[in-house]
């Protein structure tokens, strides 16, 4: 009886470990983690003040950052070798009146080298994020920089390709009097360009804000001075102009993706905090299982042990016996259960 009893014990143990399970589980459920206490952070730049929660969040999102950059730069290749070959074949065409000079026929070979920097950058965007071992050397954080610092190459290489900037880099001299068509080397494409590739880069990829924000100012920056010290083609109101709407539109690219990372970062702890709970309660759970289990084996333990330590754990241990040995151990059970009286013989019962 004490071994059987033992297993059947052990039987609705283990059945009643799921059940309790599925009851803390559907309770883990109805609880809303946003009310807890949020994880100190610096109220600027987001981040979590912890260093490897910190380290967490990026790693968290570190294979979507890689596929987004797949799909980017794919597209801004294909954009990028376009513009290219649109730009070497246009660029000795209507818009200047002579390409004598030396210094003319430099900036046409560092706009072509410029072109063909920004095709790499774009080749690289795309392979690069697919070395997860290389991501894993170098730690949680590198294709973030990475992916920033793509993005200050090619706002560089748009800013410096520019027809106009660029003879102006290169020293040609009365470029007024060879352009033809001033309108036609105005900052509209080029700012159309810079707004596409910062918009583009912190609607899709899921850096923190301040390394876009950083990089969007630098090359808002860039732009300013050339317009101001190499002088724009256009007149100075439309540059003021231009120079204000492309402050108010890289602002709000910025500040875009410090809402979008705030919820990331509150969606991420939530769902940490979920699993922490999770566990201290499958712990837990596991714990009172494990000790009950214990308490039960235990007892087992002290009932098999009377077998063993007094006579009438002896007598009543017939396990294992044949039915001779058996019905000779009953005989002798209820003979001594005469002689101590709690067994009625059937003469007393009327």
């Amino acid at each position: 009886f004490g071994s059987s009893s033992c297993a059947l014990q052990r039987r609705v143990s283990a059945t009643m470990a799921p059940n309790s399970f599925g009851r803390l589980n559907r309770f883990v459920r109805s609880v809303n983690p946003s009310k807890d206490r949020e994880a100190p952070r610096n109220r600027f730049t987001l981040r979590f003040l912890n260093a490897e929660r910190e380290n967490g969040f990026v790693r968290a999102s570190n294979e979507r950052l890689a596929n987004n950059m797949r799909v980017l730069y794919a597209l801004t290749g294909i954009w990028t070798g376009f513009t290219a070959v649109a730009a070497a074949l246009d660029w000795e065409g209507a818009g200047f009146v002579f390409l004598a000079q030396d210094s003319m026929k430099q900036a046409a070979l560092i706009r072509n080298m410029l072109a063909i920097v920004a095709i790499g950058v774009s080749i690289a965007g795309v392979v690069l994020p697919s070395c997860r071992r290389l991501r894993q050397i170098c730690g949680p954080a590198t294709l973030e920089y990475f992916a920033s610092g793509l993005m200050a190459m090619h706002g560089m290489t748009v800013l410096f390709g520019h027809p106009w900037y660029l003879a102006k880099i290169c020293g040609v001299k009365d470029l007024d009097e060879m352009v033809l068509d001033r309108a036609s080397f105005d900052d509209a494409t080029l700012l159309l360009v810079l707004d596409a590739l910062i918009t583009m880069n912190n609607l899709t990829l899921p850096v923190r804000w301040l390394s876009f924000a950083t990089v969007s100012a630098g090359i808002f920056v860039t732009y300013t001075i050339f317009a101001f010290v190499l002088v724009s083609p256009m007149p100075v109101r439309n540059v003021v102009v231009n120079i204000l709407t492309m402050f108010l539109l890289t602002m709000a690219a910025a500040l875009g993706r410090r809402s979008i990372e705030e919820h990331e970062r509150r969606t991420y702890q939530n769902v940490a905090k979920e699993k922490t709970l999770r566990f201290n309660l499958e712990r837990q759970l596991e714990q009172a299982t494990e000790t009950r289990r214990n308490r039960k084996d235990d007892e087992c333990r002290t009932v098999a042990s009377g077998y063993e330590s007094n006579i009438t754990g002896e007598l009543f241990n017939i396990e294992g016996s044949s039915a001779t040995e058996a019905e000779a151990a009953l005989r002798r059970i209820a003979a001594l259960g005469y002689e101590e009286h709690w067994l009625i013989p059937p003469d007393d019962v009327r």
